[in-house]
């Protein structure tokens, strides 16, 4: 279990990078860092992203799961939000955004989920990789793919 107020500290600069607008209301309602219960930080931020996604809002909903998964997986609740983060941006893509593909990369010690844009056999183009990390993942970053495209870049966020 996490700190709460060191939780809330450090999602402030998150939510502001993401364009969470309602992080406040969300910080708020939050009480406790518990498994998913109400009032907890997961809880709190899933409900958020589940309002949001019955609006259509579906890059919105993705940041709010991204918040509920940090700072990094530590149990199964943050799971299942890392799990709905990256489904609900596949939605958002597939809706808005069918340049971007999957790209999954198999390595010795595992498989990378990736996002990509503007790969081609045909056209050669310089490619740009953005790299998250444990705090800001490939989703949050994959979101920038597309602007890049339109420079005749290549990208690919990992």
């Amino acid at each position: 279990m996490n700190d709460v107020d060191e939780l809330k500290r450090f999602a402030f600069v998150h939510a502001r990078a993401q364009n969470i607008r309602s992080y406040r209301d969300v910080l708020t309602r939050i009480k406790t860092d518990d498994e998913g219960s109400p009032g907890s930080w997961v809880f709190e931020w899933q409900r958020a992203a589940q309002e949001l996604e019955r609006e259509g809002r579906l890059l919105q909903a993705c940041r709010c799961y991204n918040m509920a998964r940090f700072p990094f997986v530590d149990g199964a609740a943050r799971h299942l939000a890392l799990a709905r983060c990256i489904s609900t941006f596949d939605r958002w893509r597939g809706q808005r955004q069918p340049g971007i593909q999957r790209l999954d990369v198999d390595l010795p010690r595992g498989r990378v989920r990736c996002w990509a844009d503007g790969l081609s056999t045909a056209q050669r183009r310089p490619v740009l990789l953005i790299m998250g990390g444990i705090v800001s993942i490939t989703e949050q970053w994959a979101q920038g793919l597309v602007p890049l495209r339109r420079l005749g870049m290549a990208s690919i966020a990992i």
